[in-house]
C-alpha cells in the first residue's frame, strides 16, 4: 500500500518547495498540419515549469501533489497573429483518485509570449490555474475536514472574473464542475477519514483506527445516500478500493466489512476477495 507519509518524503526530497510535483504534460496533435505542431513544440515543458514553480496556498502541511496533464488538441485557428486551438484536457491526480476533464477546451497561444502568473486574466495560464486551485483544494480536503473549501472559493472567485473576461470561453461549464466537487461536503470528508486511517496505520497508532472506519463510513452513506453515482466520489473509490479493502481486513469488524461491500458496490470483489484471505 502506497502511504502518503512515505510519499511526501519522496517527493520533497525531488523538491522541497514546489505544491505541484512531478507534473507531467502530454499534448496530441495527429490532427493538427506541420506548422501547427511547430508552435506547440514547447508548450508541454512550459506547463510543466509553470504549474511546479509556483506557491499557489498557503502550504502548512507542505502539501505535494504529482499530477499529469494531457491536452487533445483537435483543431487550430488563425486571426492575425493570434492562433487559438481547440481540444480537450484531462487533469488528474498520479493515483488518477481525481480526475478533472473538459471536451470543449479553447486556448490561445503563442511561442512568443511565455507563461507568466499574472492576476490579470489570461486565456490558458488561467485554465490552468484553476485547476491547479482545483487539485490543491481537493489534496488539502485530505488533511482537514473541508480543509479546501476556502481553496475551492479562490478558485471560483477566479473563474468568475474569467467568465466576464475577453476569455470567457469554456467558464460556465468549468464552474458547474466545480460546484459539483464543492458540494460533495460528505464525500470530502470521507476522504479525509480515509486519509486518516492510512496514517494512523503508518504512524502505529493502532487502537484509533476502528472509530476512524465508522466515521469514514458514516460519511460515505450519507454522500451516497445524496447522490449515489457521482463521478467524482467513484472515481476516488475505484482508485482506493483495494487499499480500503487491505486496512478493514487488518483493522475492521465484521459489521465494517459488510457495510463497505454495500456501500462500495463496484467494489465488492475487491472487498470480498480481500476478506477471504
Amino acid at each position: 500500500m502506497k502511504y502518503r507519509i512515505a510519499l511526501l518524503i519522496f517527493i520533497m526530497s525531488m523538491s522541497l518547495f514546489a505544491q505541484l510535483v512531478d507534473v507531467g504534460v502530454t499534448i496530441e496533435m495527429d490532427n493538427l498540419r506541420p506548422q501547427e505542431k511547430s508552435d506547440l513544440e514547447f508548450l508541454n515543458g512550459q506547463i510543466e515549469d509553470y504549474l511546479q514553480d509556483h506557491d499557489y496556498i498557503d502550504n502548512k502541511y507542505d502539501i505535494a501533489v504529482p499530477i499529469r496533464v494531457s491536452i487533445f488538441v483537435t483543431s487550430s485557428s488563425l486571426s492575425g497573429t493570434e492562433r487559438s486551438f481547440s481540444g480537450q484536457l484531462i487533469v488528474m491526480t498520479e493515483s488518477n483518485d481525481l480526475q478533472l476533464f473538459e471536451k470543449n477546451l479553447k486556448f490561445n497561444y503563442s511561442q512568443s509570449e511565455a507563461l507568466i502568473h499574472s492576476p490579470d486574466i489570461k486565456s490558458l495560464a488561467t485554465i490552468l490555474d484553476y485547476y491547479a486551485l482545483n487539485v490543491l483544494a481537493s489534496e488539502m480536503d485530505t488533511y482537514e475536514p473541508l480543509g479546501g473549501s476556502s481553496i475551492f472559493e479562490e478558485a471560483r472567485s477566479l473563474g468568475s472574473r474569467a467568465q466576464m473576461s475577453n476569455y470567457s470561453s469554456g467558464w460556465t461549464e468549468r464552474l458547474k464542475s466545480l460546484d459539483e466537487l464543492i458540494e460533495l461536503r460528505y464525500f470530502r470528508q470521507y476522504k479525509y477519514f480515509f486519509w486518516t486511517i492510512v496514517d494512523l496505520e503508518s504512524s502505529g497508532s493502532l487502537k484509533e483506527i476502528p472509530e476512524n472506519i465508522d466515521k469514514a463510513l458514516y460519511y460515505l452513506e450519507e454522500e451516497l445516500t445524496i447522490n449515489n453515482r457521482n463521478r467524482f466520489m467513484h472515481l476516488f473509490l475505484d482508485a482506493h478500493a483495494q487499499d480500503m479493502a487491505e486496512l478493514m481486513k487488518l483493522y475492521g469488524n465484521d459489521k465494517q466489512k459488510a457495510k463497505i461491500m454495500d456501500l462500495d458496490l463496484d467494489n465488492h470483489d475487491t472487498y470480498e476477495e480481500a476478506f477471504k484471505k
